[in-house]
């Protein structure tokens, strides 16, 4: 399991810290547990990602939160949107270390769920 679960399971108002989901990502990468994808984005460049969790939202729709592993200066980037749809559509984050990203209860149990099993 990975530290400061409990951190993530009890984050207020549907946000998590960024560093907190760097961490258990990193702790993925070490156990190479990691679901990796490649897309193309509009401008024709192969981009990696990583999901970082999968869940519902509150409409309904099945969605997935992504990070881009690579370098954006000091800032971590992160997409989130349904599955169906073209990650082109999907809703970008650019983030420090202290910022948070909005998640639903079924992303945040998608993580608690994965890192249990670690």
């Amino acid at each position: 399991m990975i530290k400061d679960l409990d951190k993530i399971h009890h984050q207020r108002n549907g946000f998590v810290r960024v560093g907190l989901l760097i961490e258990y990502l990193d702790q993925l990468a070490e156990l190479k547990k990691l679901e990796m994808g490649i897309y193309e984005a509009g401008d024709g460049a192969l981009v990696r990602y990583v999901v970082a969790a999968k869940g519902w939202n509150h409409a309904g729709s099945y969605i997935q939160l992504l990070y881009i592993p690579r370098p954006y200066g000091k800032r971590y980037r992160f997409l989130l949107g349904k599955v169906e749809d073209p990650i082109d559509y999907y809703e970008q984050f650019d983030c420090y270390l202290t910022d948070a990203i909005p998640m639903t209860e079924t992303l945040i149990e998608y993580i608690v769920n994965q890192s249990e099993q670690l």
